[in-house]
């Protein structure tokens, strides 16, 4: 309940804590770093609230820090990534059609929009 109410002081908390980039993932999604940043992303998608929309973002996240980036960087753009590949797949498909594949289906083109700003 105390998270429910207290999202980006839990999730800042819990990255102090531990020392790690925390992804509190919710109709508001909060990235909080342990230097005591927290970011939020308020573009909510129920289309996404259904199982393996979790790993997909994980995977994207995955994605980013292999590719060199930081961990804040890695979650901040994976968190922004895999919401604007779910919003296409839900424009295309509608909340309740859309399956995490089709989310899948839609990141390359979600970062071929964001072109340079990738790097």
């Amino acid at each position: 309940a105390e998270i429910k109410i207290r999202r980006a002081k839990c999730a800042l908390r819990l990255a102090e804590k531990t020392g790690c980039v925390v992804v509190l993932k919710d109709s508001v999604t909060h990235v909080a770093c342990p230097d005591g940043r927290v970011f939020l992303l308020d573009h909510p998608n129920s289309g996404l609230a259904k199982g393996g929309s979790g790993d997909v973002l994980a995977g994207c996240i995955g994605s980013f820090l292999a590719q060199g980036m930081t961990a804040a960087d890695a979650a901040v753009l994976g968190v922004y990534v895999h919401s604007g590949a779910g919003f296409r797949a839900c424009e295309r498909l509608g909340r309740y059609g859309m399956q995490p594949g089709d989310v899948i289906d839609e990141i390359p083109y979600v970062i071929k929009e964001l072109g340079d700003q990738v790097e």
